[in-house]
């Protein structure tokens, strides 16, 4: 039943809509327009007017192409991987010079600003931004603006700055506001760039209604939380618990650490380089992902590793918490057992975790009993250029980008993932239900955060204290789940 509640629920959502700063909007799609063309006219020079455009790219292969390193692909997942350091040192100065220019005038930031122009209501608020059941976990996604790929922006700005910045675009004109914050940019070495604060601004658009505070509230490392809920890894529990509670200086990521590094977890800091290896271990392997994959991520997200290093962080992961990659193997087992069943008893593959079939789909019974649907799952054999022989494939039913219906592959570690999102989201949804009852009005949610908005009059330190505990308050079936949040209250969204 709770399932129709929270459709109901979503409608709620979409009918409350979600405020916006339009005066600020309306002066930043004005400063994006002369920033763009700035950078326009720098492509222009610089490729001697072979291309047009930043975003032309037929073009621009074809001139990339005449200074002798040419590239596949023009896309940001390319351009990424191109202007990282080792390979930007291996292309001629002017591409790399290039690549940077497309980086920028393509930035989702600058589009979005168009997004809130386009979809804002007559009531200044943006309705129907919330899709249910999104994503095949149930998660949320979102439509209009998209919420859920917000870029982070990397400008470091507190609410005052935010403040001081919009005061100076209203102001000014837009060449003087952008003149004024490249001289700002320059003094302030947080900052970064005039577009890197732009994209920073992005997320303080969405505002409370009038007379209202907004909480923004996120769980703390609850993926990899509710993996070692789901798998019963005891020391991962533990230490999650006692961090919570403040028994101890280090976290889980400096525990990883002291494991692939066989140091003393006590000798670690905060800003140890150890911890970030122990963090992209913790946040990065819990679903199978192999040596190369991790030594591939790794390398994109800045973090230089040699292969033998990577090779070592992913098995120290796997011998430490045992538990998690047993879980893998363990509804990898269920999943095929049953995909090749004709009857629909179902098989448990832990304690609260079981699969059952009903005609061509397969149904994963979530701890709180919902299910997800795997469609037409079924089972062959193939050949599995990693191992070098023919094993059991598992494939169902589903989409992606590329396809609305298309067959997938599901493994074991993949469909671990599938179900720590799940819960997770049940988790979410079970506290914003709650919330709402207690008078925190919900506006939205994004990935594992969640935006409410309370009277100022209502705001203080014991509504906040009763907010905080009604997220970290797990229901019955998640007994023994370690749960933590970090937010804060704030006259803007920020993250």
């Amino acid at each position: 039943m709770q399932e129709i509640e929270v459709f109901h629920f979503n409608e709620l959502l979409n009918d409350r809509g979600v405020g916006v700063d339009l005066k600020s909007i309306d002066k930043l799609v004005s400063v994006c327009d002369e920033i763009r063309n700035d950078y326009e006219d720098k492509v222009r020079a610089l490729t001697g007017g072979m291309v047009d455009s930043a975003k032309a790219v037929s073009q621009a292969m074809k001139w990339i192409a005449k200074q002798g390193k040419p590239v596949p692909d023009l896309t940001a997942r390319t351009i990424d991987q191109l202007l990282s350091p080792e390979i930007a040192a291996t292309f001629p100065p002017q591409v790399v010079q290039f690549l940077e220019y497309r980086k920028i005038v393509s930035r989702s930031s600058i589009a979005k600003f168009n997004a809130f122009q386009e979809t804002v209501s007559p009531d200044g608020k943006i309705h129907g931004m919330m899709f249910y059941h999104g994503a095949h976990t149930g998660r949320w996604t979102s439509k209009l603006v998209q919420l859920q790929n917000f870029p982070r922006g990397k400008a470091k700005l507190d609410d005052t700055e935010v403040e001081l910045i919009l005061t100076s675009l209203h102001n000014n004109d837009p060449r003087e506001f952008i003149e004024w914050l490249e001289y700002k940019c320059e003094q302030e070495k947080g900052w970064i760039s005039p577009i890197e604060v732009i994209s920073t601004l992005l997320r303080s658009m969405i505002v409370p209604d009038e007379g209202r505070v907004m909480l923004i509230y996120d769980y703390a490392s609850i993926e990899s939380r509710v993996l070692a809920w789901l798998a019963d890894c005891k020391e991962l529990l533990d230490a999650f618990k006692k961090t919570d509670s403040g028994e101890v200086s280090w976290d889980v990521y400096m525990l990883m650490a002291s494991k692939i590094y066989k140091d003393d977890v006590e000798s670690y800091t905060k800003s140890d380089p150890k911890r970030q290896h122990g963090k992209a271990v913790v946040l990065g392997c819990g679903y199978g992902m192999g040596p190369a994959k991790f030594h591939e991520t790794c390398a994109s997200q800045g973090l230089t590793l040699t292969e033998e290093e990577a090779n070592n962080m992913v098995y120290s992961f796997r011998d430490s918490f045992s538990e998690i990659p047993q879980l893998w193997y363990r509804i990898d087992s269920v999943m095929k057992e049953v995909a090749k069943k004709v009857d629909s008893s179902p098989i448990k593959a832990t304690d609260n975790i079981s699969f059952y079939r009903t005609n061509s789909f397969v149904f994963c019974r979530l701890p709180n009993g919902r299910d997800l649907a795997y469609p037409m799952m079924e089972v062959k054999n193939e050949l599995n250029p990693y191992l070098g022989k023919t094993v059991e494939a598992l494939s169902y039913m589903g989409s992606d980008v590329q396809h609305p219906w298309c067959r997938k592959k599901i493994y074991g570690a993949k469909a671990v993932e599938n179900i720590v999102q799940a819960v997770a989201r049940d988790l979410m949804v079970d506290a914003m239900l709650k919330l709402e009852k207690a008078g925190f009005e919900v506006l939205f949610s994004v990935h594992d955060e969640i935006v409410c908005q309370i009277d100022q009059e209502d705001y203080s330190s014991e509504r906040v204290a009763q907010f905080e505990e009604i997220m970290t308050t797990v229901p019955e079936w998640a007994t023994g789940l370690p749960i933590q949040v970090e937010g804060t209250a704030s006259a803007r969204y920020r993250k």
